[in-house]
């Protein structure tokens, strides 16, 4: 009836579903700052929405094409764990070790393309380096100059 494939992509689906109303329905319960134009709450909303607009993608794409060929090689559930450990990692380097963040969105962006992107040539390694370079001193400039977020 249902391959592991669409098994897991189900249980992502709900449990993404899930992780987004808990995100949203915690923040509500965070005070307003008085001296932060975002406020506390104003992340979690964030990753809230976008998470839930993501997954809403995945399932439209899932039911868009609902015959799943058997052949398909099951390795969805192995890289959404090797995403979540470069996710603990990433939180472990900016809250445990101190690392900047933006120094911590370069290595974590780096290690995803490593893994996810598999680059093979130099110089689309060194492409990718200067782009995520470049990327990540933006990121960083507007978490903590525009948005004032203390990482």
């Amino acid at each position: 009836m249902f391959t592991p494939r669409v098994r897991y992509d189900w249980i992502s689906v709900v449990l993404s579903l899930g992780l987004a109303v808990l995100f949203y329905a915690s923040s509500l319960s965070i005070e307003p700052s008085a001296y932060e134009p975002l406020g506390a709450a104003s992340l979690p909303k964030a990753v809230a929405v976008f998470l839930l607009v993501m997954t809403l993608a995945k399932l439209a794409a899932m039911l868009k094409k609902r015959d799943v060929q058997a052949g398909q090689p099951e390795t969805g559930l192995h890289r959404s764990l090797v995403m979540l450990g470069l996710i603990v990692l990433f939180v472990l380097a900016i809250d445990m070790f101190k690392l900047g963040f933006g120094i911590a969105v370069f290595f974590f962006l780096i290690a995803s393309f490593l893994y996810l992107v598999r680059l093979r040539t130099a110089g689309t390694i060194i492409k990718a380096v200067v782009a995520t370079a470049i990327f990540s001193v933006a990121v960083d400039y507007v978490a903590t100059q525009v948005f004032h977020f203390f990482l």
